[in-house]
């Protein structure tokens, strides 16, 4: 739970939750709502007008003419210091210790020509693997421990995290271009932001906004803080499916109790899974370009087909 706040535009993650209360002025005779989607290439919007009857409209002349990016309050970065968890929560979410290790996780998008031939395309990893990897070999937890995550993005686009079975506090979150945060490279515009975050925390007294999905910008990072309460094998992933399914994400694992515990948590290079591309069978013959060719023809086909689709639906 955190305390109410009021903006004019709020953004979300996808798979973010937000419970929000409009209060309507007595004298208001018409609300115009703008919803907007983002897209590779620019935002698709929608309109919706609650009015009363009789009420004069003032209509735009093109429904699509709304700019997303000049409504009022407009911003892409995440609202980390401003959303404030209620009391009892603060109270709650203070009392948890500090982290007894830190996970560095890079990702990136490779396209080089091992990628291509291991896997038949260019692929997403974090730490050099793909989530087909973690999903064979997660990263172990103990059970109970508080833990530090830090997840850099070494790729040019804003992706939304989402992490399954447990919440996390953000303790620093860095803006688009400020680069990877390392602990050991205490330098550069990552370094100052998460001492930044810091000293706001102390300064403040104020416990760290609490999430379980997250936006994290191309070439940034994420400082997040979870404690593993929940045994099991859990994902942490790009919320955009396909691209988890191009390996963008990890799976860690929590013990079912503590003295189930008796191995150090990890992120040492596990051993690869599961149904991976044999090597040998990895033939470069014309025939197999013709079909990767007609693969990518079809998908491209699909894409635009859905594109056309959804246009014509918010049109």
């Amino acid at each position: 739970m955190i305390k109410p706040f009021i903006v004019q535009t709020i953004n979300l993650a996808v798979g973010q939750r937000y419970t929000i209360l409009v209060k309507l002025k007595s004298d208001t005779s018409f609300v115009r709502m703008i919803n907007g989607c983002n897209k590779m290439m620019g935002y698709i919007t929608k309109q919706r007008w609650l009015y009363k009857e009789g009420a004069h409209l003032d209509l735009p002349k093109n429904p699509n003419d709304v700019s997303i990016e000049h409504l009022p309050g407009f911003t892409k970065a995440e609202l980390y210091r401003v959303i404030e968890p209620t009391q009892e929560e603060n109270k709650r979410l203070r009392t948890k210790a500090d982290p007894v290790a830190v996970f560095e996780f890079d990702y990136a998008y490779y396209k080089d020509e091992s990628t291509k031939q291991k896997y038949g395309t260019g692929m997403y990893k974090v730490n050099e693997r793909t989530f087909s990897e973690y999903v064979k070999d997660p990263v172990r937890f103990g059970f109970n421990e508080t833990y530090d995550i830090v997840i850099n993005s070494l790729d040019h686009m804003r992706h939304p995290w989402h992490m399954h079975g447990h919440h996390f506090q953000i303790i620093s979150l860095g803006n688009k271009g400020d680069g990877p945060f390392h602990k050991d490279v205490q330098e550069g515009k990552a370094w100052s932001r998460y001492q930044n975050d810091l000293r706001h925390l102390a300064r403040t007294g104020k416990a760290p906004m609490v999430r379980d999905s997250i936006n994290i910008a191309g070439n940034s990072y994420a400082v997040l803080r979870i404690n593993t309460e929940m045994p099991g094998k859990w994902l942490l992933h790009c919320h955009v499916e396909w691209h988890m399914m191009k390996g963008l994400g990890i799976v860690f694992e929590v013990p079912t109790t503590t003295e189930d515990s008796t191995k150090q948590a990890t992120t040492a290079v596990l051993s690869y899974p599961t149904k991976e591309p044999d090597l040998n069978t990895v033939v470069h013959t014309a025939a197999l370009e013709q079909n990767k060719s007609k693969v990518i023809a079809v998908y491209i086909l699909i894409m635009c087909a859905v594109d056309a689709i959804f246009y014509w639906l918010l049109m």
